[in-house]
């Protein structure tokens, strides 16, 4: 089949865009791959965001906990100190 000159006048106005769409085409593979890498980038960094929080969260509950035990301590040896001390305190009443 041979190509004839009005043909040939149709063709060449076209190439450009068909080239752009075998363009596309081609590096649509290579974009769909950029966008999964910044997909599992974006899911990384929030899993191990939400893993330091949990960590901070539950690092809290234990300080909390030793803090508790510290004052519960601090509260018994304050409650002896001041027992010992109004036992020896002695009150001097002169007429």
């Amino acid at each position: 089949m041979p190509i004839r000159p009005i043909d040939l006048q149709t063709m060449i106005p076209k190439t450009p865009e068909v080239q752009k769409a075998k363009n596309a085409e081609a590096q649509n593979p290579y974009n769909n791959q950029n966008i999964n890498m910044q997909k599992q980038e974006e899911l990384a960094k929030r899993k191990l965001k939400q893993v330091n929080e949990a960590k901070k969260a539950a690092e809290a509950r234990v300080n909390r906990d030793k803090q508790d035990k510290d004052k519960g301590k601090n509260k018994k040896e304050n409650d002896e100190k001041d027992k010992d001390n109004k036992k020896k305190t002695k009150i001097d009443i002169r007429i």
